[in-house]
């Protein structure tokens, strides 16, 4: 599940979106907040230590919230208090 490069596509037919190519293009980029240190690091890691770096930094309270907007959308890729994709979207890589 691990691929991006197959995920990203199947996000784009099911949320709609314009260009899910643009997506692609910066897969491996580090967010701009993160310092600049970091990055080399960060292109370093394994996906699922990608994936599971944000948890140090959010709370469950905050995950919460989030979950609640992410459902209100109707995106039902993720759960909560989970890293890995629901069944549906498991073996996409």
């Amino acid at each position: 599940m691990l691929s991006a490069e197959r995920l990203i596509p199947l996000l784009g037919r099911r949320l709609e979106l314009r260009h899910p190519e643009r997506m692609l293009r910066v897969l491996r980029t580090p967010s701009p907040s993160t310092h600049s240190e970091s990055h080399a690091k960060l292109r370093q890691m394994e996906p699922l230590d990608q994936l599971e770096a944000w948890q140090r930094d959010v709370d469950s309270t905050t995950e919460a919230r989030l979950f609640e907007i992410v459902e209100r959308f109707g995106i039902d890729i993720y759960q909560l208090g989970t890293i890995m994709p629901t069944r549906p979207y498991r073996n996409l890589g």
